[in-house]
């Protein structure tokens, strides 16, 4: 399986305390991957969703995302997600702390 270089992928986190005095814990992870179309999207977080090849041709077993998405509103947060077919994509994950 081949890695993403450097410039392929990106990830980052920050913990803010906006005006309302919540603690937020920001995670946000880029990929300069396949991508992937609203459709797609919406069928992974339904769960509906059989996973395709990756950049590198991997297969996943379909159920990562749709795990992510189950797990961050149990925990009273958000997901965002952002993709482009053949561009990548972006995940934008807040969670109360």
């Amino acid at each position: 399986m081949d890695e993403l270089s450097e410039k392929q992928r990106k990830v980052s986190h920050d913990i803010r305390n906006p005006i309302s005095g919540i603690t937020y814990l920001n995670i946000r992870v880029s990929d300069t991957g396949v991508g992937m179309s609203d459709e797609k999207i919406e069928e992974i977080l339904q769960g509906e969703a059989e996973s395709e090849g990756g950049t590198g041709g991997e297969k996943g077993y379909g159920f990562g995302l749709s795990l992510v998405h189950h797990l961050v509103q149990q925990a009273e947060g958000e997901i965002e997600l952002e993709s482009e077919e053949g561009k990548g994509t972006e995940f934008r994950i807040t969670l109360p702390v």
